[in-house]
């Protein structure tokens, strides 16, 4: 008997279905990319040599598929009136024509096989510009085209900044459209800069005439007055333009505390140079003088007053730490005017001085009452009114043994002696004494004039990256007080600073000084000076204008000796 043995066919029959659909699929997929990968490999081994000009998107649909088996999809309202770009091709591929021929363009495409899709281009994103961090850089000079490190540079209210190295280069970031930029720097003029997108800001700043006060130049450095641990003076050249002086001494006196007769705070030494250090631009100057007997002094520089930018005065012991012994004494450092960058720069200048001669009398006792006290004297002098011979040997000793006697004395002494009568020493002495104030108007008039000073300038300057040129000249025409006292002076000054490198710099310059002068060594208001004491009622000249020779007021034995020997004669003639 057989044994029938059945199977569960149902379950087989469901695997194999599951298997039947997965190959189903994974043809399906093998298909689609085969024709997927024959489509690409058409496109790479298709060339065309084409070239496209003043044609629109037709133009080159037909050109390609003339010369392929491409064909195009697309709609004529997206690419009505697209023209396209200008090109020529040689051997290239459809993606490389089409991409060059709509660039620009409103129009993309998309490659399915062996059809091209003509599409609008998605709109581009609207990327915020302000948002995207953007970079400036610069470099930060002077007027004259000196770079200047540690230059501040911020954007404005905010906290975002740099700061200049010391080659004055700068670079900031940000990532805002509307920024501010301000330069600031000690002693320069803030500045301040809108962002218009530009990538590179060279910035040129001006020096602050007003801010100059508040900082000190040693000689290597400047610096800000809080920075400074010594004590300082400052004169700028803004000062300087309202005082016309002659010399540097001038300048400095009366201007800086501390400073008279060329010495800084007092005498502090017995025997060495008490006089400070100059430093001219950077370097130490000396000016030194010895007379016939070996005597050194020190003298103040020969120096341009009208090429002076300002002048700092370094008064105590913190100078030493820079120029050492020598600042002992103080340190006065002189910066002068350099040349600005750009065009050539001519500068003319002229001052005239006047001053009218004035000599106040208001606290002076005149001619009258002069007579007055000598008469009193006379009248007082017991030897004078002790007889005749009393008389005549006083008039004698006081002529022999005294200085010689005024004109009213010498009048009084006559008529007490009996060599002239009362009557004609009255008359005398009332002549004398109707003088007034003759013996300082005839001063006024014949030994001294109204002060004129003439001073011109004329300055030269030219300065570029590298190098920065200037001369000038100066020419002083001056008539003194004194009728004798004049003088003509010229100074030419000039200097060339020239970059060698970023860390270099040659300064080369000369200053010539030519001075004429006469100079009167007596003045007639001064009787140790003139020889004489004048009084009131002394005249120069005599009526018709002819020089009056003064005696001289010496003892006797004095005007013996240079008759006798025959010397100069000691009497003055003040006019001739």
């Amino acid at each position: 008997m057989k044994k029938l043995v059945l199977y569960k066919v149902f379950p087989l029959g469901e695997e194999l279905r599951k298997l039947i659909r997965i190959m189903k699929i994974t043809g399906f997929l093998i298909l689609i990319a085969s024709l997927q990968i024959s489509a690409s490999v058409y496109s790479q081994q298709t060339t065309f040599t084409v070239e496209f000009k003043d044609a629109d998107i037709y133009d080159m649909m037909q050109e390609v598929k003339n010369s392929s088996e491409f064909d195009f999809l697309y709609s004529d309202d997206e690419i009505e009136g697209v023209k396209i770009n200008n090109a020529e091709f040689y051997g290239s591929h459809v993606e490389e024509i089409l991409n060059e021929c709509l660039k620009g363009t409103k129009i993309t495409y998309k490659i399915e096989d062996k059809v091209i899709l003509l599409m609008p281009a998605p709109p581009k994103p609207n990327l915020d510009e302000s948002a995207q961090e953007k970079e400036v850089h610069g470099t930060v000079t002077d007027e004259n085209g000196i770079p200047l490190p540690g230059v501040s540079v911020v954007i404005k209210g905010t906290t975002i900044g740099a700061a200049t190295d010391i080659d004055g280069n700068y670079t900031i970031s940000f990532d805002n459209e509307d920024v501010v930029f301000v330069y600031s720097f000690v002693g320069m003029l803030p500045q301040e800069i809108a962002y218009n997108g530009q990538a590179l800001l060279n910035i040129a700043l001006k020096a602050d005439s007003e801010q100059m006060d508040e900082v000190v130049v040693t000689g290597y450095q400047t610096i800000s007055k809080e920075r400074s641990t010594g004590s300082f003076s400052k004169v700028t050249s803004k000062s300087l333009e309202t005082r016309r002086l002659n010399s540097l001494a001038d300048v400095l006196e009366g201007q800086i505390a501390g400073y008279s007769d060329g010495i800084i705070r007092g005498v502090s030494t017995m025997n060495a140079m008490a006089s400070p250090l100059y430093v001219i631009d950077g370097f130490p100057v000396e000016n030194t003088s010895i007379d016939n007997y070996g005597n050194v002094t020190e003298n103040t520089p020969d120096l341009n007053i009208e090429d002076i930018e300002s002048i700092t005065i370094l008064k105590d012991a913190a100078a030493a730490s820079i120029y050492g012994a020598r600042a002992a004494n103080g340190v006065v450092v002189i910066v002068t005017k350099k040349a600005q960058k750009g065009k050539v720069q001519v500068d003319f200048s002229s001052t005239v001085t006047w001053k009218p001669y004035d000599y106040y009398t208001g606290n002076l006792t005149n001619s009258a009452d002069v007579i007055e006290l000598e008469k009193e004297w006379a009248a007082s002098n017991p030897e004078l009114n002790n007889g005749l011979l009393r008389a005549q040997a006083e008039a004698d000793n006081r002529r022999n043994n005294y200085k010689w006697p005024s004109a009213g004395v010498d009048v009084l002494l006559n008529m007490y002696s009996g060599a002239i009568s009362e009557s004609d020493a009255n008359a005398k002495l009332s002549e004398l004494a109707s003088r007034g104030f003759q013996f300082y108007d005839d001063v006024a008039k014949y030994a001294k004039r109204d002060l004129f000073y003439q001073q011109y300038n004329l300055s030269i300057g030219k300065a570029t990256e590298l190098n920065n040129f200037k001369f000038s000249a100066t020419y002083k025409k001056n008539k003194e007080e004194d009728i004798y006292s004049n003088s003509d002076q010229l100074g030419l000054n000039i200097a060339n600073s020239l970059q060698l490198a970023s860390w270099l710099k040659a300064d080369v310059g000369v200053y010539i000084n030519y001075k004429k002068a006469t100079e009167q060594t007596y003045n007639l208001l001064d009787s140790y000076s003139a020889g004489f004491t004048g009084s009131p009622y002394d005249r120069l000249v005599d009526d018709n204008g002819t020089p009056v020779s003064v005696a001289s007021q010496v003892k006797k034995t004095v005007r013996d000796n240079v008759a006798n020997y025959g010397l100069y004669s000691l009497d003055s003639n003040s006019v001739g």
